[in-house]
């Protein structure tokens, strides 16, 4: 009995010592498949294989801005799973980009418009749609297997942005007035977009509107080099900048004429000689078609100012005047409110900060460029040296080193010429103007203004043009 009990008991532990052991692989697989399918919920896109094998989803994002679903909406990369980012994008392609980005319709007309590029041509619906369209200019010839420069890219892109504009808003929307066709806006505005271009003058004549109305609507950025901008309208596109291109173009923002009664929120300087003939930057809004700029109750002439936008008016010489006065802008629909904000001082000299400031409201509007010393181009550290150093005054060209020149101001003693400051540790530097208000160059896509001091990133302010105070000997 006791041997027939060992040997059931011999098989028993020999069953459960099996089934321990497969249920211990299952467990293992188990708790392997369970970790990773948690790590996957948990980061979806570190196990997601890329869009594309020759460009990652993250170079898409950290050199284009942009994710592979939007890059997909302009070009599908090629059957063998490839984009090839890098190569020149030819002219067919790129109609075939625009068109399907802009979501225009193909077109398969019995007679094809270009010599070149015929019906059993695979391009062939893209670019007769953008013949339909009015995007691509009829001609005998297309070249299609030609390379895309910036300049052929902007004849496209710049015929369905401002066609849609006019479809939009009825007009184009300047920055004074507004224009039924392109050529009519080029012909008033345009001179004043490009001059900030180095390379300006490289243009052809058919291209040159087409391009600065695309800069106008920074769909245009230029490139940054040397402290200039440059267009490079006869540089090739890549497939990957002229996607971003497209993108950039779909994603541009249209003006409206605002029909309020102007408001004035900001002038600089805030003080001027009493002879008057100083610039003077008027910030605001409503000052389309603005009839009279006075200074208390002296009208400016009408030939020494000039309306920039609908919130900015640049007076070229102020009038003579004494005591403070209120600035005033006068337009069909009113005449602006008066109160602190619009408070001009006149005074016999300018101290040190005033000469600052009235050499930094001259170059309002000037681009920002990485980098830039001016004076076609500031970086926001450079607009400060380049001012300072017609003052006679040397500064670095580092906003964090600026911060440590000269002594610190209390943010409630703030004088006109001091220097503001932002961020920790810090990289952004202003002109205080006075009133609460600096002068300042922002950052790429923007221009030299007059703006608020910011409040959330503000760290300190320097006094760089008063000398430091001097330690008295101690008496013994």
């Amino acid at each position: 009995m006791e041997q027939v009990a060992g040997q059931i008991s011999e098989r028993l532990f020999r069953g459960v010592r099996t089934i321990s052991r497969r249920t211990f692989r299952l467990l293992i697989v188990g708790a392997v498949a369970l970790v990773l399918s948690v790590l996957f919920c948990l980061n979806g896109q570190t196990f997601a294989a890329d869009q594309w094998t020759d460009i990652t989803d993250a170079a898409w994002k950290d050199n284009y801005g942009l994710a592979p679903e939007q890059v997909a909406t302009v070009a599908e990369g090629y059957s063998d799973g490839t984009f090839h980012p890098a190569s020149p994008v030819i002219r067919a392609q790129f109609a075939k980009m625009s068109v399907s980005a802009f979501c225009l319709q193909t077109a398969s007309p019995p007679t094809p418009t270009f010599t070149d590029v015929p019906p059993e041509s695979f391009y062939y619906p893209w670019v007769e749609g953008g013949v339909a369209a009015s995007i691509i200019a009829e001609s005998g010839t297309y070249k299609p297997f030609n390379q895309t420069t910036r300049a052929d890219a902007s004849l496209v892109v710049a015929a369905y942005l401002s066609k849609k504009e006019i479809s939009t808003a009825g007009k184009i929307v300047g920055r004074v007035a507004t224009y039924s066709s392109l050529a009519a806006w080029y012909k008033a505005e345009g001179a004043s977009v490009l001059k900030y271009y180095k390379d300006k003058d490289g243009l052809s004549e058919q291209a040159a509107p087409s391009v600065a109305y695309l800069a106008y609507r920074k769909v245009v950025q230029g490139l940054a080099r040397s402290g200039r901008l440059y267009l490079d309208s006869g540089s090739v596109l890549t497939r990957a900048q002229a996607v971003a291109f497209i993108i950039r173009a779909k994603s541009a923002g249209f003006d409206s004429v605002v029909k309020t009664a102007p408001k004035v929120t900001a002038v600089g300087p805030t003080r001027g000689l009493e002879a008057g003939g100083n610039a003077v930057v008027i910030i605001g809004s409503g000052f389309w078609g603005a009839k009279s700029v006075s200074f208390g109750r002296t009208a400016v002439s009408s030939e020494d100012f000039s309306i920039d936008s609908q919130s900015q008016i640049t007076v070229r010489k102020a009038p003579a005047g004494s005591g403070i006065v209120d600035v005033v802008v006068t337009t069909g629909l009113g005449r602006s409110s008066t109160g602190s904000q619009d408070k001009y001082s006149y005074v016999p000299d300018l101290a040190g900060g005033d000469l600052a400031v009235a050499e930094a409201v001259q170059h309002v509007g000037v681009p920002y460029v990485w980098a830039g010393d001016g004076p076609y181009g500031f970086d926001c550290s450079g607009l400060v040296m380049y001012v300072y150093a017609k003052l006679g005054i040397r500064l670095p060209h580092s906003s964090a080193a600026q911060s440590t020149m000269g002594t610190p101001v209390a943010r409630d003693q703030l004088q006109p010429g001091d220097l503001v400051f932002f961020y920790n540790p810090v990289h952004h530097v202003g002109i205080y103007i006075g009133a609460g208000n600096m002068i300042d160059a922002p950052g790429t896509g923007s221009f030299v203004r007059i703006e608020k001091v910011w409040t959330s990133s503000y760290t300190g302010a320097r006094d760089v043009l008063s000398p430091p105070p001097v330690a008295l000997p101690q008496t013994p």
